[in-house]
């Protein structure tokens, strides 16, 4: 099982190691096993469980829940289990699991991630696990479990979150504010609420916009009038790091093709301006003055322009020549951008 591994000498690290690749030796097996036993292997991993979180008289240890959540999640994350007999039960058993253990939770955040497209052709079972992930995105030792289950279920269940749209955003503004996360799952989270947003109407998209990306710009306004020094320059690579993660994946011109094979409801396509095409444009004038202040250092022009490249090309249609001018064009030095 799982160990907090930088507590620690260099031989029990090593020992983790060994133990991290029986794992992976033991989720190849069980993907073979199933190849042989089919449904039975799943019902019987189910039974276990059931008999483990529903039998008050011998409560059992974590681990035994942990390794049956892991089969679920080994199999899962390979093979379809969409028309499995025994996965709405495993929904339906997961939130009665303690995620006190930190081991224990990681493995449930994970099994959900793995059962996201089987969560996607169910949806009315969305609500059984989402409030466990949002809660775990509040535990920094949950951190790329939680965030990466989440970009999941965003991703694959996007078109059936907009009643949970609210919610989702505010958790995971306030584990941003709180800066709770490292640089590399704060960017999935903004993927996540990109693949989030996409599916809601222009008008409450553009809300939810205001209201998540204005800490950023005011903190960039503010960062744009300092003298360039390396803490203020992270700072801004961050932002604009973020703004790119969520701008790419936050792409309303995919409506009627994303279930163009499933038969689900299909959103249309959203009449007006491009929300993504509207905020930066809004903001145009501060990329500007962000760039011209920054333009002899590569890093901050490289994430600049990763930020206008990915979304010109995502949002190409909603953008005018002139703004993109704009953007990477600071008097007498273009030459340097280009």
């Amino acid at each position: 099982f799982i160990l907090a591994i930088s507590m620690y000498s260099l031989s029990y690290k090593q020992m983790f190691l060994i133990l991290l690749s029986f794992r992976v030796d033991i989720s190849d097996t069980l993907m073979y096993v199933y190849e042989m036993l089919g449904a039975e292997l799943l019902s019987s991993l189910y039974d276990k469980l059931g008999r483990l979180l529903t039998n008050s008289d011998q409560p059992s240890s974590w681990q035994n829940t942990e390794a049956l959540l892991y089969g679920f999640q080994s199999i899962a994350e390979t093979i379809d289990v969409n028309y499995s007999d025994v996965v709405p039960g495993l929904i339906g058993l997961i939130p009665h699991i303690s995620i006190s253990n930190v081991q224990l939770a990681d493995t449930v955040m994970f099994t959900i991630g793995a059962l996201s497209e089987w969560l996607a052709d169910h949806p009315v079972m969305i609500n059984n696990v989402l409030p466990l992930v949002l809660q775990a995105l509040g535990n920094p030792e949950l951190s790329i479990s939680s965030v990466s289950t989440l970009k999941k279920i965003c991703r694959e269940c996007k078109y059936d979150l907009p009643p949970y749209a609210a919610n989702i955003v505010a958790v995971s503004q306030e584990v941003l504010m709180k800066q709770i996360h490292k640089t590399s799952q704060c960017m999935w989270l903004m993927q996540a609420l990109g693949f989030l947003l996409s599916a809601l109407q222009v008008e409450e998209i553009l809300k939810n916009l205001h209201s998540l990306i204005t800490p950023y710009i005011q903190q960039l306004e503010k960062l744009a009038d300092e003298t360039p020094n390396p803490s203020n320059k992270l700072a801004i690579i961050h932002i604009l790091g973020l703004l790119s993660n969520l701008f790419t994946t936050l792409d309303i011109s995919h409506h009627d093709d994303d279930h163009e094979n499933k038969e689900v409801k299909k959103l249309p396509v959203p009449q007006g301006p491009n929300p993504v095409v509207v905020v930066l444009q809004q903001v145009f004038q501060l990329i500007q003055k962000v760039l011209s202040k920054w333009l002899n250092d590569a890093q901050v022009v490289e994430v600049m322009l990763l930020l206008v490249k990915k979304n010109t090309t995502t949002h190409r249609k909603g953008y005018k020549a002139g703004h993109l001018v704009q953007i990477v064009t600071v008097p007498e030095q273009v030459d340097l951008l280009l």
